[in-house]
């Protein structure tokens, strides 16, 4: 089969490789590509090489063993015998990654210089393509260019958040799922999946280990929780104190918290297996986490320690009286009553409700002090700082 490229003006070298099932053949000069590539130097002065004649002239013929892009490939051998005039100013991404790869593959980074530095400058330009894991391979091809070094920046910390589906390090891809602050579900628009091969293994061993270290942090910091809250008869300690001693407020708590974690979908027995979170990226689990609503109640005896409001306890409402509202972050109620039932997240405070110009509060009443209150805060503070 007759080279279908033709890449130098005297050509004594037939390369021959394979994009899917198409097998591509091009004319090549052995000095361009034993100069540019000392793996290419090894193959062509070392090894045995098969021979074609074509028109009466004997050429030798390497095949490059595995599947290469052949619009990235051809490419790199116009910059290599020099027909500028054939180069591209400008690339797509996947186009520059799929030549970054090529290049790794046969260290040509220096060769095709400083063509890769147009190119990364129009895309950055066009910023169609930040936080893109391929920016990663780019960046370690091309080390001295320094806006590829820029695209870079926080990508494999990003990766380790969002990150699923990955159960061995050697796997050969894993599902990405773009992060969404507050969201506590995972929608297919957001998934991506990324091949490992794509990113060199010394950040792939960082993205590894990164997830599984802050797993390993905040799984016990759950398990505690549950022990703590008593959440299972089983592992229900009669002689450790409650974190409450209301048992009501104990009761409702507990039931909350469990109905929470059926909602958000969230493992409701511990110890957890080894996989419970493989298919959850590490920015899911902690919005979840943090969604959890646990309700506790505030006596009454907190709300009006100074007696500020004793005169409005359960007397009728009509104009001789003026009305207020308990609020907090999510929550209204118009109604006093002997216990008021909260997230323990809440800031609390007591308004006129029939004073809407004045919206500033007539009472602080803070964060509730109970045990179980307490308790989740400290849950959520151990959330936020570890994920």
């Amino acid at each position: 089969m007759t080279p279908e490229f033709e890449f130098s003006n005297s050509p004594d070298l037939i390369l021959e490789f394979v994009q899917g099932a198409v097998k591509r053949r091009g004319f090549v000069s052995a000095a361009a590509l034993a100069d540019a590539s000392s793996i290419w130097h090894s193959s062509l002065y070392i090894a045995r090489l098969p021979t074609q004649v074509i028109d009466n002239r004997i050429f030798r013929v390497l095949v490059l063993g595995e599947d290469c892009d052949a619009d990235a490939l051809t490419t790199v051998l116009y910059i290599l015998h020099h027909r500028a005039r054939k180069v591209p100013r400008s690339i797509s991404f996947q186009k520059l990654v799929n030549i970054s790869m090529i290049c790794k593959k046969y260290d040509l980074a220096e060769a095709i210089l400083p063509w890769p530095e147009f190119w990364i400058e129009d895309l950055v330009q066009e910023d169609q393509n930040t936080g893109d894991e391929g920016w990663l391979l780019v960046s370690h091809v091309f080390g001295d260019i320094p806006d590829a070094q820029k695209q870079a920046a926080g990508i494999a910390s990003k990766l380790a958040i969002e990150c699923a589906g990955w159960t061995l390090k050697e796997s050969t891809h894993f599902v990405r799922y773009s992060e969404r602050h507050g969201q506590t579900s995972l929608s297919p628009n957001d998934m991506s999946v990324v091949r490992t091969d794509l990113i060199p293994s010394s950040i792939l061993d960082e993205i590894w280990n990164t997830r599984k270290s802050k797993l390993l942090k905040i799984i016990p910091f759950l398990e505690d929780l549950y022990r703590d809250m008593s959440l299972h008869a089983e592992i229900y300690d009669c002689e450790k104190p409650r974190l409450c001693s209301n048992r009501v407020c104990v009761d409702v708590a507990v039931g909350s918290i469990l109905r929470s974690t059926r909602e958000l979908g969230l493992p409701l027995f511990t110890p957890f297996p080894p996989d419970t979170f493989i298919s959850m990226p590490l920015w899911l689990l902690r919005n979840k986490l943090l969604a959890l609503s646990c309700t506790t109640i505030i006596p009454w005896s907190r709300i009006d320690t100074a007696g500020l409001f004793k005169h409005l306890f359960k007397l009728p409402k009509d104009e001789n009286y003026c009305h207020y509202q308990l609020q907090g972050g999510t929550t209204t109620t118009s109604e006093f009553s002997a216990i008021y039932l909260s997230n323990p997240s809440e800031e609390l405070k007591i308004t006129d409700s029939e004073d809407s110009e004045d919206a500033r509060p007539k009472y602080d009443i803070g964060k509730s002090e109970c045990g179980i209150a307490t308790r989740m805060r400290g849950f959520q503070e151990q959330v936020r700082q570890n994920i």
